[in-house]
């Protein structure tokens, strides 16, 4: 019984304590390599990753994919912080849309928008895959090299669920999926989904977690799989 008592309290302090130290000593370690890569481009570090916000690991992550790496389409679901930073450090040529669903944050996020094709879609109710969710209403389906799946709010179990129509009527081999509170079920759920669709596609890929603030699942193809071995 005292064994089993001690057990317990391990796991608690693991889960409660020791890991939530692990994961802040990580987000500032990515804190001060966003600090360089900002430097390193001259681009003015005013972003925010606080709260519930892109964790700088993210920030990072979307930094050096977009430096090293040839992307012609991004597709955004959610906006803030990223939508920022992508808007502001992606090469010319390269189109960036992203889907927002609140008027009030669109409006804060648009005014320092210069070349992302920024939309405000209401949530609807939809039926996907035998599924009930909510998602952005008109989504243009389009080829993407990077989608980045910030949004809408999180559900409990298969959360951010649309995401799957378009992974499966324009994913190519070359793709990187980025898939933000990763440590939760519902989009553990959803990503699981998102795994199943990809090998019935024959497709191969790599899957790897950056674990920092946020957990950020990571899914890439073709020659964006080096991105899963940055962190």
């Amino acid at each position: 019984m005292l064994k089993a008592a001690k057990a317990r309290l391990a796991g608690f302090l693991r889960w409660h304590v020791t890991e939530p130290i692990v994961a802040m000593q990580r987000e500032l370690g990515y804190q001060n390599l966003f600090d360089i890569q900002c430097r390193n481009r001259g681009v003015t570090n005013d972003f925010y990753a606080v709260g519930a916000a892109a964790s700088y690991g993210l920030m990072y992550l979307l930094f050096r994919v977009i430096d090293e790496h040839e992307i012609h389409n991004v597709v955004e679901f959610g906006s803030g912080q990223s939508t920022l930073l992508i808007d502001r450090i992606k090469k010319d040529g390269t189109y960036h849309v992203c889907y927002e669903h609140s008027p009030d944050w669109y409006s804060l996020i648009a005014s320092r928008l210069k070349r992302c094709d920024y939309r405000l879609h209401p949530l609807e109710e939809r039926t996907i895959d035998s599924r009930p969710v909510q998602w952005y209403s008109n989504v243009e389906p389009r080829d993407f090299d990077l989608m980045l799946i910030d949004g809408p709010p999180g559900t409990d179990r298969f959360s951010r669920f649309g995401c799957v129509e378009m992974i499966r009527s324009r994913i190519a081999r070359d793709f990187l999926i980025i898939m933000d509170d990763g440590q939760r079920q519902g989009e553990r759920d959803t990503v699981a989904h998102i795994v199943e669709l990809l090998r019935s596609a024959g497709l191969t890929f790599r899957m790897n977690q950056l674990q920092v603030r946020s957990t950020q699942t990571v899914i890439a193809g073709g020659r964006f799989v080096a991105a899963t071995y940055y962190y």
